[in-house]
């Protein structure tokens, strides 16, 4: 924690509520856990707010629900 302290202010973070948890949104094909589900949906949320460039994960499960909520999906 202390090494990210520094960088906190530049990082845009967003809340996990239950309003993103209820989301209807769920990929169609694949179908992550519960809390695994949060990465992609945040990163969506994001995403409409505004566009990102690219979803980076190294999970192969969130990269593919990613890919079906159509965001853009990167190294």
């Amino acid at each position: 924690m202390e090494r990210l302290e520094p960088d906190v202010e530049r990082f845009v973070l967003r809340d996990l509520t239950l309003d993103l948890c209820q989301s209807g949104l769920v990929p169609p094909i694949s179908t992550p856990h519960s809390l695994d589900l949060a990465h992609p949906r945040t990163a969506l949320w994001f995403h409409g707010e505004a566009p990102i460039d690219r979803f980076v994960t190294m999970d192969a499960a969130h990269g593919e629900a990613a890919r079906e909520l159509d965001l853009p999906v990167g190294p």
